[in-house]
């Protein structure tokens, strides 16, 4: 079952299995949404972002490892860690989209219209306030930089370069429903 959000979607059907005991099983109703580009597109682009994405964890958590001035700071390091949230869930809407065949729930469009636009667009955000932190520490106190620092700069820069990949490529992932698309298909 889904969340109240989408209970309308689900209908609830009992039968009797070969048991002879009682079961309820959840059928999708709700409306049939598509990849408005096509899925071959849609998945190559999903696939690119995967790539992108798991680019953005690995540099998210090695520049996390090296002992570092911008672990001590706090404009630097709250946003950062705050930053796993958004990349988490792109990375889960990603993975479940791509499980996703031909048609979509409305679930699914949803991860498709509104989460992977917000969450990339998050993955620019907060990187960028510990970037610019961090870059804010180099020019004012570079005598506390450290080889870390310097780790956690590249690390960062190549998170928000993933996550601008990932934002680029929102529109080839978009979902309508079917019956908008078949629409444009007769005209």
């Amino acid at each position: 079952m889904s969340s109240r959000k989408y209970r309308k979607d689900y209908r609830l059907i009992e039968h009797v299995d070969e048991r002879g005991r009682f079961t309820t099983d959840s059928v999708y109703c709700g409306e049939v949404y598509r990849f408005s580009e096509g899925t071959e597109k849609a998945h190559a682009a999903l696939n690119r972002m995967l790539i992108w994405t798991v680019i953005g964890f690995g540099c998210y958590i090695g520049s996390l490892i090296p002992y570092s001035t911008a672990s001590q700071t706090m404009i630097v390091m709250i946003p950062y860690l705050f930053s796993a949230l958004p990349l988490w869930m792109l990375l889960s809407s990603i993975l479940r989209l791509l499980k996703r065949k031909d048609e979509l729930e409305q679930k699914d469009a949803d991860y498709a219209n509104d989460r992977i636009p917000a969450c990339s667009l998050w993955l620019l955000i907060l990187p960028g306030i510990s970037l610019a932190g961090e870059l804010c520490t180099i020019l004012f106190k570079p005598q506390r930089v450290l080889n870390g620092d310097i780790v956690f700069l590249a690390g960062t820069v190549l998170l928000i370069v993933s996550a601008g990949a990932c934002f680029s490529r929102r529109k080839s992932v978009t979902a309508e429903k079917e019956s908008l698309l078949f629409a444009e298909n007769q005209q």
